[in-house]
């Protein structure tokens, strides 16, 4: 890269940077038939009066009705329409599921987050709305909550969100998953992994640490633990400065755990636990938990969001959704090594780690945190890809 610097995050309006998964080609698809990438989206037919009596009448039957209901509804609209960012075989999963209870079917618009967003935005601003529900990380649902297109899901599913069942803007954390230091079991020998966050300083992984390049949020997040167990800002600074000297930089979490996984780099300062999970799945020597099957550093629920839209043209369609995704689809999202909707809310814990609720004040900052991070990673190597 020019100048030896780390890249740049991809950058939408207002400032807001992701960390969301790395870039891909947009696709669409329609489980019930084809969809092409290219067309353009329908234009709103949901008049939003109507659509918020629908919305109005499912939340508020009584629980033993509204499914019945929804589904009565549904079955009369046509189909449901998904924009999300999911890695493909996870959308495919859950929607296939979604299709094989219900009956209805869903076409699905994917893309990175950035792009995603930018299309979404757009849509809003030609009120030409292809979707009628939207499921994407934290990052992102903060870069169009401030748009008001949102309406709140109240049906009986809410009880899995705990005490705050939405996010500003009307959406749920339906699910989520955590950042976690993650290492070569090859090249790290057992019990010299890092157990955490201040041990990615050590001097022993000068030379062999990888970190994110675009990932300023996560940055903060770790700052702000930092400071709220006691540590003074100058503390902050000289391990970040350790942390930093000797490591290389990688734009993406992919691109991270296949130069981990292929022994090009000892440990990914942090990555996703499902990241790491799907390599593990796959016979990569990698890890996140010691020998004692614990994570040792505390970790944050990145919460994954979902939110309808009030001017969707299948508004019970998408109440549907959202009360499956909080009902049946839980199972499918846990399989996918995602925490559940009641381990983001703190109801529940997950074996072996430590979860902390994810700031949201560090997301809405996302400009300051994510200069400040690309002026740490100033002449920081950049390997985005493993050598053959």
């Amino acid at each position: 890269m020019a100048g030896g610097r780390a890249r740049k995050g991809h950058r939408m309006n207002k400032g807001m940077k992701f960390a969301g998964l790395s870039l891909v080609i947009p696709l669409v698809v329609t489980l019930a038939g084809c969809g092409s990438p290219n067309a353009a989206p329908p234009a709103a037919t949901g008049d939003v009066a109507a659509n918020s009596s629908v919305y109005e009448t499912l939340n508020a039957l009584p629980a033993k009705e509204q499914r019945a209901k929804a589904l009565e509804l549904a079955k009369k609209e046509g189909g449901l329409s998904l924009y999300t960012e999911s890695p493909e075989a996870n959308w495919q999963e859950y929607t296939a599921a979604f299709t094989k209870d219900t009956g209805i079917a869903v076409t699905t618009f994917r893309a990175s987050t950035v792009n995603l967003n930018q299309r979404v935005l757009q849509e809003l601003s030609a009120k030409r709305l292809g979707a009628d529900v939207i499921l994407e990380n934290f990052g992102g649902m903060i870069g169009i909550s401030g748009e008001d297109a949102f309406t709140k899901y109240e049906g009986a599913g809410v009880e899995a969100l705990g005490d705050k069942p939405y996010y500003d803007g009307g959406w749920s954390a339906i699910a989520g998953y955590t950042i976690v230091p993650v290492w070569n079991t090859d090249l790290i020998p057992a019990g010299q992994e890092p157990k955490s966050w201040e041990d990615l300083a050590d001097p022993r992984f000068d030379g062999k640490l990888s970190i994110a390049a675009e990932d300023g949020d996560l940055f903060g997040v770790i700052s702000d633990f930092w400071a709220k167990n006691g540590k003074s800002q100058s503390e902050i600074d000289s391990l970040w400065k350790k942390i930093v000297n000797g490591a290389h930089a990688a734009t993406g979490h992919s691109a991270m755990l296949q130069l981990l996984g292929a022994g090009q780099t000892a440990v990914n300062a942090w990555n996703y636990d499902f990241i790491a999970e799907s390599a593990i799945a796959k016979g990569a020597p990698v890890s996140y938990r010691s020998a004692d099957k614990i994570a040792h550093t505390d970790t944050f629920a990145y919460p994954l969001g979902l939110a309808m839209f009030k001017d969707a043209q299948h508004p019970a369609s998408a109440w549907l959704f959202y009360d499956w995704i909080l009902n049946e689809g839980q199972a499918v999202l846990e399989k996918q090594s995602n925490l559940t909707a009641r381990q983001v809310s703190g109801q529940d814990e997950k074996a072996g780690l430590t979860i902390h609720p994810f700031p949201i004040e560090i997301g809405e900052n996302a400009s300051e945190w994510n200069d400040k991070w690309d002026a740490l990673l100033r002449g920081v190597p950049v390997m985005d890809q493993p050598k053959k």
